[in-house]
């Protein structure tokens, strides 16, 4: 239904629902074509935190097959990985066969998975491996465990639920600090070892090419700022608690993992149950602390697919009173209406906007400026359909705007104005709303185009600037490309002296 009603409104036109599944297909198609890590053909950027992801895009292109539909193949395998790794967490609780439909329908409604597997990124991957890691290790910890083979085996797939998604890290240091605690010294350095052994390397390679150690990525969405205050990064320590309040669903998840490791140690059993939502608790604060929640449910979706397993065994205890067997079906409710029904309404104009803003953007890109050096804050599209060089002033693929942000927290007109100048940028294709002071005044707006029903891009209207082309000709050419876009894109022309 999302599909085709972002379908129809993007004018029977195919767009993802958001900009970052380009920036992949980018990055995977250079990698296989051209040998290159980043989004720009035969430039180094460390621009994703998903290794695994691009990996496996690559070979999708690298046997000439990779395109669009490469994302939804992954996506489709990556569900279905999901459901068996739902269901081997659930048949460790000794649950109830005869209900394995109800939860299964609950988890993909819920996650909820048709909406991340349609967004079309790394997510259903992550799911999928990180589930799988969670239940060796609780299995692990539940069986008291000391064999090497099996925490081999563990680190094998927590290094691979890294290389998806590098919050993986928060579910690797809780293992870590149990297998200290439990004073299972060879198996800690084994499993930290192998487990952060891929990011080691890559990050070695990034930082031979001039980068950091970390993902662009991961770097402008964590902790960030040039402010030296203990007293900033202290309120990271209980942010979990405000995200709590923010993202209702997170608080929902959060709780229902906190019951279950009360029940269990109340009952004094240190079972699968419990260890199973014993690491979730602390890997669903930890996350809640220190990275990001929300934008289309996608951040926390790992979050909610690990706390339903908990409610699994919520489900088994409950359903044998008749007093008490409609509390499960109660908690579902509740999720399905924090969760299920918000996000229909993103996605399905998501496609619209993407279509109407970003793809539109690319394509004006590719015909006038396909070679050239530009200036733009989206760069998904522009990077999977053009040539172009740009200076991403957002920085994911662009370290200058990284460092700069790590060091002051905030990138100035002097710092662009620089780097315009330095790389012979043409034009500029970017947002500046009121908040942003980064746009240099020597810079020309010559047009603009506002798109309607803005619910997914980062704001409604991009901006033409003239750097290095002359105003009349940028005129000239937004004037003629945008004689065939939607209708529904305003366009707007300035005078010369602004």
């Amino acid at each position: 239904m999302e599909f085709y009603g972002g379908y129809l409104l993007a004018g029977l036109n195919f767009a993802f629902p958001m900009d970052d599944p380009y920036i992949h297909l980018a990055m995977g198609k250079n990698l296989a074509l051209h040998g290159n890590w980043g989004p720009m053909a035969g430039v180094f950027n460390s621009s994703s935190s998903s290794l695994l992801y691009t990996l496996i895009i690559s070979v999708f292109f690298f046997l000439g097959l990779g395109g669009i539909s490469t994302l939804f193949i992954i996506n489709i395998v990556s569900s279905i990985g999901c459901l068996f790794a739902f269901e081997k967490a659930i048949r460790a609780l000794d649950f109830n066969p005869d209900r394995y439909i109800i939860l299964v329908f609950a988890f993909v409604l819920i996650v909820p998975l048709y909406h991340i597997a349609f967004l079309s990124m790394e997510h259903t991957l992550h799911i999928w491996l990180i589930l799988l890691a969670i239940t060796r290790a609780a299995k692990y910890f539940a069986n008291e465990d000391n064999n090497t083979k099996l925490t081999i085996s563990l680190s094998i797939v927590t290094s691979l639920a890294t290389m998806a998604r590098y919050e993986t890290l928060f579910f690797a240091f809780i293992v870590g600090l149990l297998l200290l605690y439990r004073k299972q010294f060879k198996n800690a350095f084994i499993f930290g070892i192998i487990t952060l052994l891929p990011i080691a390397i890559f990050g070695y390679i990034s930082v031979m090419n001039g980068e950091s150690f970390l993902p662009n990525s991961v770097l402008i969405k964590g902790i960030r700022s040039g402010d030296t205050n203990w007293v900033y990064y202290a309120k990271y320590l209980v942010r979990w608690a405000k995200n709590m309040i923010e993202f209702p669903d997170y608080g929902v998840s959060l709780l229902l993992v906190i019951s279950v490791v009360i029940w269990k140690l109340k009952d004094k059993k240190y079972d699968f149950a419990y260890w199973f939502s014993f690491i979730a608790l602390f890997v669903i604060v930890l996350h809640g602390s220190f990275a990001k929640i929300g934008w289309l449910a996608r951040y926390e979706a790992y979050l909610i697919a690990i706390a339903l397993v908990s409610l699994t065994f919520l489900y088994d205890k409950f359903s044998t009173n008749r007093k008490t067997k409609f509390i499960p079906f109660l908690i579902i409710a509740i999720f399905v209406l924090l969760r299920t029904f918000p996000n229909t309404f993103d996605y399905r104009y998501g496609m619209q906007n993407i279509y109407n803003q970003q793809y539109q953007m690319s394509q004006f890109i590719k015909e006038y400026y396909n070679e050239s050096e530009i200036v733009i804050n989206d760069i998904g599209t522009t990077s999977y359909y053009t040539n172009a060089k740009y200076i991403d002033v957002w920085g994911l693929a662009d370290y200058d705007i990284v460092e700069y942000k790590l060091k002051n927290g905030f990138i100035d007109q002097d710092l662009v104005s620089r780097l315009s100048y330095d790389r012979n940028s043409q034009i500029a294709i970017i947002y500046n709303e009121n908040s942003f002071h980064y746009v240099p005044s020597e810079w020309k707006k010559v047009a603009s185009w506002t798109i309607k029903n803005r619910q997914v891009s980062n704001f409604a209207t991009i901006y033409f600037y003239a750097i290095n082309e002359s105003e009349a000709t940028l005129k000239q050419q937004v004037a003629n490309f945008s004689s065939h876009i939607p209708s529904e894109i305003s366009v707007e022309y300035y005078k010369e002296e602004q």
